[in-house]
């Protein structure tokens, strides 16, 4: 620390502003002056001049104490004032550095409202990410419904074929079973109406033959049923794997639509998580700029 010795008179107290005026625009000078010193027009002053800490208040690092000398003991005049200066009396030199207080504070506040607004546009900016955020995992959330549904209309669709085509089986086991049958009694009254033909009496034939001719009818045209049923259960089985396949491509699109919906998560959650680390950031920042203006203004 730098230590300077100066008479205080209303004739040098323009001198002093001269020599500690170049400190003031890097460094600011708290005084203690008490009526009694300012009243003396023999006063000296003693400043001190210390090295900024960002520790301390502001005006707390630098300061001057004034103390009273006597004609014999005081020290002489280190500074010759200059020709053609003004004179200016401590009270003059106590309001300069009052002065001086308050444009740094100003600057301060000046400061701290931008230090604010920056707050808030970064803050509107976050806001409307998480928003977009926000929207997209919505989007993705009823496209996966949509998904749902569409399979489980799918796998009801699949379900009634699979109860449909069984019942046509049961159907054809039953025409197939009743068929074998009838063709052993065919075969029989096949071989009754030959004989009969043969000795012409086909015209008297009883009646349980002629039933069974017609029974031979019924037979084939059976016969021509099942062979459409048979062709309609090859299409129904085409049909149904047809379907099977578009279960198994809807099933691939839920799946990516899940990993979709768990990365919007996972990004949804980044964006609050340095919302909240920005908004800290700058409230610390703020909190500080403020607490220092409320000890310079102590």
């Amino acid at each position: 620390m730098n230590s300077v010795k100066l008479p205080i008179t209303d004739s040098n107290a323009s001198d002093f502003i001269h020599l500690i005026a170049p400190s003031f625009e890097k460094k600011e000078i708290s005084l203690a002056v008490s009526k009694s010193e300012l009243k003396n027009s023999s006063s000296s002053i003693t400043c001190f001049i210390g090295e900024e800490d960002d520790e301390t208040p502001i005006f707390a690092s630098k300061f001057c104490c004034l103390r009273e000398f006597s004609d014999d003991d005081a020290p002489p005049n280190l500074i010759d004032r200059p020709d053609g200066l003004s004179e200016m009396q401590p009270i003059e030199l106590v309001r300069s550095i009052t002065t001086i207080y308050h444009e740094s504070e100003k600057q301060l506040r000046e400061e701290i409202m931008k230090l604010r607004a920056e707050c808030k546009e970064k803050s509107e900016k976050v806001s409307l990410t998480i928003t977009y955020q926000y929207l997209k995992a919505y989007q993705l959330q009823l496209l996966l419904d949509e998904a749902h549904l569409e399979k489980i209309k799918l796998l009801n669709e699949n379900i009634a074929k699979d109860i449909v085509i069984k019942q046509k089986l049961e159907q054809i086991d039953q025409m197939t079973a009743s068929s074998l049958e009838l063709n052993d009694l065919l075969k029989a009254q096949t071989i009754a109406i030959k004989y009969l033909q043969s000795d012409g009496n086909s015209s008297q034939l009883p009646a349980s033959i002629l039933n069974e001719q017609a029974m031979l009818n019924l037979i084939n045209s059976k016969n021509v049923e099942i062979e459409r049923l048979n062709q309609l259960l090859v299409e129904n089985e085409e049909n149904l794997k047809i379907e099977r396949n578009k279960c198994r491509d809807m099933e691939e699109i839920i799946k990516v639509l899940n990993e979709q919906n768990i990365e919007s998560d996972q990004i949804l959650r980044d964006a609050q998580n340095e919302y909240r680390f920005q908004i800290d950031k700058l409230e610390k920042k703020i909190q500080s700029f403020v607490d220092r203006t409320e000890v310079n203004n102590i």
